[in-house]
C-alpha cells in the first residue's frame, strides 16, 4: 500500500527536495538613522512528473520530467530581535535548471537528486544577485512605512 502511495506521489509531482539550499545573506541597512537587519534566504525546490507508464510484464515508457526552482524570501528587523512582518516575504522565484531521466520518479530519485544539485552554485549567485537587487526596493518600503506611521502621529 505504501509502495502505491509513493509512486501516486511521485506521479502527482510532489517535491523531491534533496538539493541543499545556500547559504542565508545578510545585510545591515541603515534607515534614517536605524539599523535593521535584512536577512535573505533561499528555498530550492525538485519537482517531479512522471510522464507515461511502466507495466511490471512489458517494457515502459515512463519518464521522469522534472524542474529545480530557487524562491528568495526576505526578513527584516533589528538585528537579534524581532521581524518586521510588513517586510517579510517571497521576492523572488526562478526556474534553475529542468530535465528528464529514463523510468519512473521513484525509481530515479536518486539521480534526480544528483543532477538538480548541480545547480547549487547557481542558487547562491541568484540569492546573492536579489539580495543585490533589493537594496532600492527595500528602501523605498522601508520610506513607504514610515510615512503611513508619521501620519498616524
Amino acid at each position: 500500500m505504501s509502495l502505491m502511495l509513493l509512486t501516486a506521489a511521485a506521479m502527482l509531482g510532489v517535491s523531491g527536495g534533496a538539493v541543499a539550499n545556500p547559504e542565508p545573506q545578510e545585510i545591515i541597512v541603515r534607515h534614517r538613522g536605524a539599523e535593521l537587519q535584512a536577512r535573505y534566504r533561499a528555498e530550492v525546490d525538485v519537482r517531479t512528473r512522471q510522464i507515461g507508464s511502466a507495466p511490471p510484464t512489458r517494457v515502459g515508457s515512463a519518464r521522469c520530467v522534472w524542474t529545480a526552482t530557487v524562491a528568495v524570501h526576505r526578513e527584516v528587523g533589528e538585528p537579534g530581535g524581532p521581524q518586521v512582518a510588513t517586510l517579510a516575504r517571497k521576492i523572488d522565484e526562478k526556474v534553475l535548471a529542468t530535465g528528464y531521466r529514463p523510468g519512473g520518479c521513484m525509481e530515479t530519485r536518486k539521480g534526480i537528486a544528483a543532477d538538480a544539485g548541480r545547480h547549487g552554485p547557481a542558487a547562491e549567485s541568484h540569492l546573492r544577485a536579489v539580495a543585490q537587487r533589493d537594496q532600492h526596493q527595500l528602501t523605498a518600503e522601508l520610506d513607504q512605512l514610515h510615512g503611513l506611521v508619521a501620519q498616524r502621529d
